[in-house]
C-alpha cells in the first residue's frame, strides 16, 4: 500500500480570502465597491457641472433683464460678480453701440474695468462715449476732455450737443471741456450758445444776432437729416450751416425738388399741401397749411394743386416764397479775434483765455 501523495506547494491553488468571495465570482465585491464609488464621484461631478451651468444661465438671464430694464450699473455688476463673467465677451458683443455706451457708463460707476475692457475690444467709440458721460456726471472736465481727444472733432462736438440736449451738460461745463481739449476748439460749421445768444462760426468770422436763416446761411431752414449737400455743420437744433448764402439757396432748391419729385413717402401725385407737410412738418413746430396757402397764393392755385405738375418757373416761385417766409434779417459778423466777442468765445476760438 503506498503512502499519501504529497503535493508540491507550488502547484496548490491560491484561494482568495473568504471575505472577498461571493456567488462563486472572486473579487466581485471589491470591483463593485470601486465602481459604485466611481459612479458616486461621477454623479457628484456631473451634478456640480450642471449646477454651475444652471447658475451661469440664470446669471445671464438676469444680465439680459437688467439690459432690458436699462439698469446699466446692475448689468455691469452682474457681468463681473456672477457666473455670467465666464461668457462676458459674448454677452458684450451681443449689444448694439448705444447699449455698449450705456454699459460702459454703468461699469465706470462700479469700477468694473473688465467690462470696460470688453467694450473697448468690441466698440472703442462706444466705450469712449460711455466714459465721457461718466466723467461729465462727476464734473471731471479734465478726464472728459482727455477721452474726447480720442474722437474726431465733429464726432466729439456731436456728443457734446447730445449731452447738452439731454441736460447732462451745461454750457459752463462745455466751455471747461473745450478749453482743456484743443481738438474741440470751435471751427467753421460749429455753433454755440453763450448767455442765451447763439454764435455761428465760419472760417474767419463769427455771426450772431439777426435771424437763424441769416446766421446759418440757411434760407430754407433745412435740418441735418434732409437730403442735400454743401453744409459744413449744424447748430444745437440740427439746423444746417452753409458756408455762404448761395450754397444755402442751392441746397434749399435741391431739397424742394426732392420733396416734389423723389420723396418715396409721398404718393405718385401729391398735392401742394402734402409736399409742404413733408417739407415743413407740424411735428417740428411748423404750420404746413399756412405755408401751402402762401405758396398757392403766389402761384394762383389752391393747396390741393398737383405739385408734380408744376413747371420749372412755378418751382422757382415756390422756392422764393419759402425763402421769403424764412426771414433773413442780418445781424452782426465779426472776425475771430474781435474784442466785440465774449471772452469765453475768444478762448474757445483759440484767441485770448
Amino acid at each position: 500500500m503506498t503512502g499519501p501523495v504529497r503535493r508540491d506547494r507550488r502547484t496548490q491553488p491560491v484561494r482568495a480570502p473568504r471575505g472577498d468571495r461571493a456567488g462563486g465570482h472572486e473579487g466581485a465585491p471589491v470591483v463593485r465597491r470601486i465602481q459604485a464609488l466611481q459612479r458616486h464621484a461621477g454623479n457628484q461631478a456631473v451634478s456640480g457641472l450642471l449646477s454651475v451651468q444652471r447658475a451661469g444661465k440664470e446669471d445671464e438671464a438676469q444680465f439680459k433683464q437688467y439690459v432690458k430694464d436699462g439698469d446699466w450699473a446692475r448689468a455691469a455688476w452682474q457681468l463681473v460678480n456672477s457666473d455670467a463673467k465666464d461668457n462676458l465677451t459674448a454677452l458684450v458683443r451681443s449689444l448694439n453701440p448705444a447699449q455698449l455706451a450705456n454699459l460702459t457708463e454703468g461699469a465706470r460707476h462700479h469700477g468694473a474695468t473688465a467690462v470696460v475692457d470688453a467694450v473697448v475690444a468690441a466698440d472703442r467709440r462706444a466705450a469712449i462715449i460711455g466714459t465721457v458721460r461718466f466723467h461729465v456726471w462727476r464734473h471731471d472736465w479734465a478726464e472728459a476732455a482727455r477721452y474726447l481727444n480720442g474722437m474726431e472733432h465733429t464726432d466729439g462736438r456731436r456728443l457734446e450737443d447730445s449731452l447738452l440736449a439731454a441736460g447732462r451738460l451745461d454750457h459752463a461745463g462745455l466751455i471747461e471741456i473745450i478749453k482743456l481739449n484743443k481738438n474741440l476748439k470751435l471751427r467753421a460749421g460749429d455753433a454755440i450758445t453763450l448767455a442765451g445768444k447763439q454764435f455761428i462760426v465760419y472760417e474767419s468770422t463769427v455771426r450772431f444776432d439777426g435771424t437763424l436763416a441769416w446766421r446759418t446761411n440757411n434760407p430754407g431752414a433745412l435740418r441735418r437729416d434732409e437730403p442735400l449737400s454743401g453744409s459744413i455743420g449744424h447748430d444745437e437744433r440740427l439746423f444746417l450751416i452753409f458756408p455762404d448764402a448761395e450754397t444755402g439757396r442751392k441746397a434749399a432748391r435741391e431739397n424742394l425738388r426732392f420733396q416734389l419729385f423723389h420723396n418715396p413717402n409721398l404718393g405718385d401725385d401729391p398735392t401742394l399741401l402734402e409736399v409742404m407737410e413733408a417739407y415743413a412738418p407740424a411735428a417740428d413746430g411748423n404750420k404746413p397749411d399756412v405755408y401751402a396757402q402762401k405758396i398757392a397764393d403766389a402761384l394762383h392755385v389752391t393747396p390741393q394743386a398737383k405739385a408734380r405738375r408744376f413747371s420749372t418757373e412755378q418751382v422757382e416761385t415756390m422756392l422764393n416764397t419759402i425763402i421769403g417766409t424764412e426771414t433773413t434779417t442780418e445781424g452782426t459778423e465779426r472776425p475771430h479775434d474781435s474784442p466785440d466777442l465774449p471772452r469765453d468765445l475768444l478762448g474757445l476760438l483759440g484767441h485770448g483765455g
